[in-house]
């Protein structure tokens, strides 16, 4: 999306650049007129100074000079008007990118809060499944230990229990007699 953002500004740009030039452009064509009415002016002012010889070239160059200007003032509305056409264009223009600008961050805006309520449930249900699991782990555990706990014992447990307590008494015996015997001597 900050691609076609990009694009977009590029060719919008690239657009009023070519707007900016083709102003220049009627601008210099402009200088150059004006200056060329200069030249005209300075001529006429020559011509007026000869003006007792020259009264019928004079009024010619004043029909000129009417003419110039009228070109002028012709060529002056022609540039206002490409002018003021240029800054339509770009304004129409800068609306339209704007349109689409805001168009293509509101879906982006849209995607990304989607994706993330997207995220959200599949964490949710991920995190139920685990609870769920460990439930099952646990209660797996619990029936393990309570197994444990409750197996019967093995004969041979029982059997080396049953040694190892003889075992015991016999020493127990053994050490009373012992025990009396020490008592007596005493």
């Amino acid at each position: 999306a900050d691609l076609r953002i990009h694009e977009l500004t590029l060719g919008y740009e690239e657009q009023k650049e070519e707007l900016q030039r083709e102003l220049e452009m009627r601008d210099r064509e402009m200088k150059q007129f004006n200056t060329k009415l200069e030249e005209v002016q300075n001529h006429l002012t020559e011509k007026q100074v000869q003006l007792s010889r020259y009264k019928d070239e004079v009024e010619g160059l004043q029909n000129q000079l009417a003419d110039l200007q009228k070109e002028f003032e012709e060529k002056c509305k022609d540039v206002m008007h490409i002018k003021q056409e240029a800054v339509i264009q770009i304004k129409k223009r800068e609306k339209k990118l704007n349109a689409i600008h805001m168009s293509e961050i509101k879906g982006v805006q849209q995607k990304f809060s989607k994706d993330v309520d997207e995220l959200n449930f599949k964490h949710q249900n991920d995190i139920e499944d685990l609870r769920l699991q460990m439930g099952e782990l646990n209660q797996q555990l619990t029936q393990a230990d309570e197994r444990y706990s409750n197996r019967p014992s093995r004969p041979e447990d029982l059997n080396k229990i049953h040694d190892l307590e003889n075992t015991i008494v016999e020493l127990m015996s053994g050490s009373n007699i012992s025990l009396t015997k020490r008592s007596s001597l005493s």
